[in-house]
């Protein structure tokens, strides 16, 4: 069998071609990042909707069995339509919520300044100044206001995004036709398809399984709340929802606000011990239980790789690399997976070593 390996005095220029590339592709990440990450929500979007136009088939069958299907562009208009509303509530509902959090904030930071020496006490710790100046350093009024300034920042290329995933709904019924032109054999087009689809796929299933489950997360959460009577209760639960697909870290701030919220507000540990449990409960269920059989084998990659994606894209991105921090590597580690040369560093970012 032919050895492929480059020569010995070829890779040291190897290696150094690979360093460059890696070097250039993150400027271009980081200095590209206002153009590029309306692009990449665009095609997360893009896969949402996908995904809720199959939905919509599949239920249309269901309800009417005798009767045609669906058109596939009549589905996607109703799944753009979904995607609108829910943008719309989510907007309706940070409208309704940030300028009154952000007025009764000095009100939850005085509580707070006299539950916190209080509920150290009540748990036996002798340093209730550790906890004074924590409470001193809780910005819950500039944490709204972040939250409602990247809020605006989305919404402001909201309309860029929309139209990128118009163009992309538009285009993708003409991908198969590009292919066989950009591949010169059959076999090569049909190769290209099939890891194309494969990728789409993986996608919308992520994207789907992490809607639904952000959603019952979401849901359960307001509940939690809306029964221990804890204020502004729905904008809480959207905060966990949107969290909810910022992995690890996301689930668990948006545990710790609405659980120093019931202190602030009710000065009871009792309640706050309750609703922290409550709700660290439900992410952990939602999270670890019934999330890993619904995303199957989509989602192959290593929790570790997860983890430092998380920092890198977040760092790279900001806030929008922590939420596209899973696709963006999932994305990445299959076309690592195409060639021969980096298809051992996609077996190392994946899970279980199995790319096929």
């Amino acid at each position: 069998m032919p050895d492929h390996s480059p020569a010995p005095h070829v890779e040291p220029l190897v290696r150094a071609a690979w360093l460059i590339a890696a070097v250039a592709i993150g400027s271009v990440l980081v200095l590209g990042r206002d153009v590029l990450v309306p692009m990449a929500i665009a095609v997360i979007v893009w896969s949402l909707v996908n995904g809720l136009a199959s939905t919509v088939i599949a239920a249309g069958r269901r309800l009417a069995a005798d009767a045609p299907a669906l058109p596939r562009p009549i589905a996607q208009v109703v799944a753009v339509s979904i995607v609108a509303w829910a943008g719309w509530v989510i907007v309706d509902i940070v409208v309704d919520n940030v300028g009154r959090i952000v007025d009764a904030a000095p009100g939850y930071r005085n509580a707070l300044d006299r539950s916190l020496p209080l509920f150290a006490a009540k748990l036996g710790i002798d340093r209730p100044t550790l906890f004074e100046d924590v409470a001193a350093k809780v910005p819950l009024g500039d944490v709204v206001r972040r939250l409602a300034s990247g809020f605006t920042d989305v919404a402001q290329t909201a309309a860029l995004v929309l139209v990128y995933v118009v163009f992309l709904l538009l285009e993708q019924r003409r991908f198969d036709q590009k292919l066989d032109l950009l591949y010169t054999t059959p076999d090569g087009a049909t190769a290209a398809r099939a890891a194309l689809a494969d990728l789409q796929a993986r996608i919308e299933t992520y994207v789907r399984v992490k809607t639904a489950t952000s959603l019952l997360t979401g849901g359960t959460s307001w509940l939690v709340l809306w029964l221990f009577g804890v204020d502004f209760a729905a904008f809480w639960a959207l905060i966990i929802f949107l969290l909810n697909y910022i992995p690890t870290i996301g689930s668990l701030v948006g545990v710790v606000f609405p659980t120093l919220l019931t202190l602030a507000q009710f000065g009871e540990p009792a309640t706050t011990v309750a609703v922290g449990a409550l709700l660290g409960t439900i992410q952990i269920l939602i999270g670890n239980v019934i999330e890993p059989p619904l995303m199957g084998s989509s989602l192959n990659l290593s929790p570790f790789v997860v983890m430092a994606s998380l920092a890198t894209w977040g760092t790279m991105w900001g806030v929008a690399g922590m939420f596209l921090c899973v696709p963006l590597t999932m994305i990445l580690v299959m076309v690592l997976a195409r060639f021969p040369t980096s298809r051992p560093l996609a077996v190392l970012l994946s899970q279980n070593g199995r790319l096929d």
